[in-house]
C-alpha cells in the first residue's frame, strides 16, 4: 500500500470522526464498503471511483457527509503532496 494512500485513509478516518454523530456509523458503514471494494488495487482514484457507484446505496444525508468527509481527506492529502 502506498503512503499516499495510507495517509489518505488515515485522514479520511479523522474527517469521519468530524462527522454528524447521528450518521457517523452509517458514513463509516459505507466508506468500509468502498474500502473493501478496492482493496487490492489501493490506489485513492479507484476509491472515489468505488464511492461514486456505491454511495447511490444510502441515503442523501449519509451521502453528503461522506462526501464532505471525502472532500476535506483529499484536500489535506493534496495539499500534504504540494508541500
Amino acid at each position: 500500500m502506498s503512503k499516499l494512500y495510507e495517509d489518505f485513509l488515515r485522514t479520511l478516518d479523522e474527517e469521519i470522526e468530524k462527522s454528524s454523530p447521528k450518521h457517523r456509523e452509517q458514513v463509516k458503514i459505507l466508506f468500509l464498503k468502498v474500502w473493501y471494494n478496492t482493496f487490492l488495487k489501493n490506489s485513492i482514484a479507484q476509491f472515489m471511483e468505488n464511492f461514486k457507484h456505491i454511495r447511490y446505496k444510502f441515503s442523501r444525508e449519509i451521502r453528503y457527509e461522506a462526501a464532505l468527509a471525502s472532500g476535506r481527506a483529499l484536500r489535506k492529502v493534496s495539499v500534504e503532496v504540494r508541500v
